[in-house]
C-alpha cells in the first residue's frame, strides 16, 4: 500500500502541474508573454515529465508517457537553442544559401515530431491511469478510456485546422474576422477534455489508495 500512497502522492502533483498548464494557456489569450512564452511551455512540459519519471519506479507502464515526453521536451529545446538570437546567425553562416530550404524542412518534421510525441505522451500516459485505478475503481478506469479516445478525436481535429487553415486564409477561402469569432469555440473542446482530465486525476488519487499493491 505504501507504493499506491506514493503514485497518489505524484498524480496529485502532476494535477498541480496541469492546472498550473491550463491557467498559463488561458493567460497567453490575454497576456503576451513574448520570447519566454515557449520557454514557460518548455518548463511546464518538464514538470510534466519529472512527476511521471517519478511514477515509473512503481508502475512500469509509466514508461512509455514518459519516452515520448522526454523526446518532446529534446526537441522543443533543441528548436529554442537553434532559434535563439545567438545560435541562429552561426546556423544561417553554415548552411548559406541552404538555409531557407532546410529551415522549412526541418520546422515540418518538428510539427510531425511534436504532434506524435504529444499524442504518444497523452495516449499512453492515460491508459497507465487507467491500469492503476482499475483494481479499486472498474468505472474510473472505463472512464479514463472514453477520455482518451474523445481527446484523440479532438487533437486529430484540431491538427488538421492547424495544417489547413493558414492556407485558407492566405488565399481567402476562409475569413478572418469569421475565424477571430470562431476560434475561442475551436479551442472549447480541448479546454472541456482537460478539465475532465484533472478532475479524473483527481479521482484516480483519492481511490489510488484503496488498490491492491500488485508488489504485495
Amino acid at each position: 500500500m505504501e507504493d499506491n500512497r506514493t503514485l497518489r502522492k505524484w498524480l496529485l502533483r502532476l494535477l498541480i502541474v496541469h492546472i498550473i498548464g491550463l491557467t498559463y494557456s488561458v493567460l497567453t489569450h490575454t497576456v503576451n508573454f513574448g520570447i519566454f512564452n515557449e520557454w514557460l511551455k518548455l518548463a511546464i512540459s518538464t514538470g510534466f515529465l519529472f512527476c511521471l519519471s517519478r511514477m515509473v519506479k512503481y508502475r512500469g507502464f509509466y514508461r512509455l508517457p514518459v519516452a515520448f515526453l522526454a523526446m518532446k521536451v529534446i526537441c522543443t529545446l533543441a528548436r529554442l537553442v537553434l532559434s535563439s538570437n545567438a545560435v541562429q546567425p552561426l546556423v544561417r553562416d553554415l548552411l548559406d544559401e541552404n538555409y531557407i530550404e532546410v529551415l522549412t524542412a526541418v520546422s515540418g518534421w518538428v510539427v510531425w515530431i511534436l504532434w506524435i510525441c504529444d499524442i504518444g505522451a497523452m495516449l499512453f500516459e492515460w491508459i497507465a491511469h487507467g491500469k492503476v485505478v482499475k483494481p479499486a475503481d472498474q468505472q474510473l478506469s472505463k472512464y479514463w478510456q472514453w477520455l482518451t479516445v474523445a481527446a484523440l478525436v479532438v487533437s486529430a481535429g484540431m491538427f488538421l485546422l492547424n495544417v489547413f487553415v493558414p492556407d485558407m486564409l492566405r488565399l481567402g477561402t476562409l475569413d478572418v474576422a469569421l475565424y477571430q469569432k470562431m476560434f475561442p469555440l475551436l479551442n472549447l473542446p480541448g479546454v472541456l477534455i482537460r478539465i475532465l482530465y484533472m478532475v479524473c486525476l483527481y479521482k484516480s488519487g483519492q481511490v489510488l489508495v484503496q488498490a491492491k499493491d500488485p508488489t504485495g
